[in-house]
């Protein structure tokens, strides 16, 4: 190999190696999320807006864990939020609570579906409702 070609292959390679950091880099999102208590604070994975606010599809882990929908930074639209202790909510959020057709199971396996509406379910047992806040609120 003549060392003009050593020097191109180097190149080649080196702009490779340039376009993966960038590639890498371009979903390597540092987004903020928001949340009603703070329980996915921590990582977040997926589409972000021009001002990093976590903005269509994505993942967020705290505590607790939401995989769905993002609008200016809220779980909106449809989702699936989990909560440490293993309980969920399937269904639809409105800025970032339950809020329309919905599935939440509790830790020990009660399940309560319908139509939330600000968070909170018509006909819930308080002692079934989630030990932490996130997207379910209940009277204590």
């Amino acid at each position: 190999m003549t060392q003009m070609q050593r020097a191109l292959e180097v190149a080649a390679l080196s702009g490779l190696i340039c376009a993966g950091l960038n590639a890498t880099s371009a979903f390597a999102h540092d987004c903020r999320v928001r949340d009603v208590a703070g329980y996915l604070r921590g990582t977040y994975e997926g589409e972000c807006d021009k001002s990093e606010i976590a903005h269509g599809q994505g993942e967020a882990k705290g505590a607790d864990t939401y995989v769905g929908t993002f609008v200016d930074g809220w779980p909106e639209g449809k989702g699936k939020y989990t909560w440490e202790n293993g309980a969920r909510y399937e269904g639809l959020f409105r800025k970032g609570r339950a809020n329309g057709a919905g599935l939440y199971t509790t830790a020990k396996g009660v399940r309560y579906e319908g139509e939330f509406v600000a968070g909170k379910l018509a006909g819930m047992k308080r002692e079934d409702c989630p030990v932490t806040q996130g997207p379910i609120a209940c009277d204590k």
